[in-house]
């Protein structure tokens, strides 16, 4: 994990993050090159960028984008893995950097947080549905991609139908896994003072709800996946002769080798 940026200026409604961490600022480029290429020199396999928001990366004219770049360009084995991210016009680079290179893991977590227009402008979410649904279809067209998301349930004002309609937009997106988080009042936020609040039952069965959606669409994806070819690192032996760990795509995996060793050539994988 390298962590390249700190702090956000969203101010999300829900979100006390910009009063505790602050304005966004970012490390210096050269700094985290270095730092990358003594880890690939020490054998690490794989490096996650990781930071507050780090779409908001920047170093003079080097936006998240370019580092992007610049860091699959060192010469060695490993692969390049983003942590989560919000939608936003760096998105689109990235999106385009990643068809391209196999050495950026087809992995991103972009945070819807809801499905109803009304919902996301209370929440002074910087995307709308119809924005999210727009770079949702255009990353899905990378085969193999694994999108993940995060959503809110029970912000203040969320209506049954508001709901509703939520649930049948995050069912449309094809999401490869969804977090989900029952809304919690921050003191400090804006949406500490929001009226209509619901009720702990109903948030409830609304969680279990989307927990349903979220286990269809993972199962979904999962099954898609059957068949098709992705990187692996192993992170622990599992018997005499398999190894656990994670593909590019984010899916774990059991790998079945003729022979011990960790670099072997796999004889066959699955998803579990």
């Amino acid at each position: 994990f390298v962590k390249i940026q700190e702090g956000c200026d969203g101010f999300c409604a829900f979100c006390i993050v910009p009063y505790a961490r602050g304005k966004p600022r970012s490390r210096a480029r050269d700094e985290i090159l270095d730092e990358i290429k003594k880890l690939v020199s020490a054998g690490r396999k794989e490096v996650v960028l990781t930071g507050v928001n780090i779409c908001l990366y920047r170093d003079g004219k080097i936006t998240i984008s370019k580092l992007v770049e610049n860091i699959l360009s060192i010469e060695g084995d490993f692969r390049l893995r983003l942590s989560s991210t919000e939608l936003h016009p760096e998105m689109n680079p990235i999106i385009s950097i990643m068809r391209k290179n196999k050495r950026l893991c087809r992995f991103i977590h972009v945070p819807l947080q809801h499905g109803h227009d009304d919902i996301l402008r209370k929440m002074k979410r910087p995307h709308l549905t119809s924005g999210f649904a727009k770079f949702a279809e255009d990353a899905l067209t990378i085969d193999g991609l694994h999108l993940g998301t995060d959503i809110i349930c029970g912000l203040p004002g969320e209506t049954d139908g508001i709901f509703e309609e939520s649930a049948s937009f995050i069912k449309k997106i094809g999401f490869a896994n969804i977090h989900i988080f029952r809304y919690s009042p921050r003191r400090g936020t804006e949406a500490v003072n929001f009226a209509e609040r619901p009720h702990s039952s109903t948030v409830k069965k609304r969680m279990k709800i989307l927990d349903e959606i979220r286990k269809t669409a993972q199962d979904k994806f999962l099954l898609s996946q059957i068949g098709r070819e992705a990187s692996f690192i192993g992170e622990k032996k599992a018997g005499n002769n398999c190894l656990i760990g994670w593909s590019d795509n984010y899916i774990k995996t059991l790998l079945q080798s003729h022979h011990l060793a960790w670099s072997s050539s796999p004889a066959a994988w699955r998803p579990f």
